[in-house]
């Protein structure tokens, strides 16, 4: 089976972590920097391994500019 494209996309960030606006600061601080620090934590190392994994890395808001576009392009 033979595919043409039809549109190619810009690379997007991957696995976006998005959080509810009421969770309280703090939180949201410990849970990026516990996202962030597993791919140099041992103990996540074999669950980073088991999904194929590298790790999290910081993204902002402005990296997923990109995905709003095609979202509006699509019409979604």
């Amino acid at each position: 089976m033979k595919f043409r494209e039809i549109y190619v996309s810009e690379g997007f960030p991957e696995l976006a972590v998005i959080i509810h606006p009421r969770v309280p600061g703090a939180t949201v601080d410990k849970l990026r920097r516990a996202l962030i620090g597993m791919a140099d934590d041992p103990a996540a190392a074999p669950i980073l391994a088991r999904v194929k994994f590298k790790g999290f890395a910081p993204a902002s808001d402005r990296e997923y500019d990109g995905v709003r576009r095609v979202y509006k392009q699509t019409g979604q």
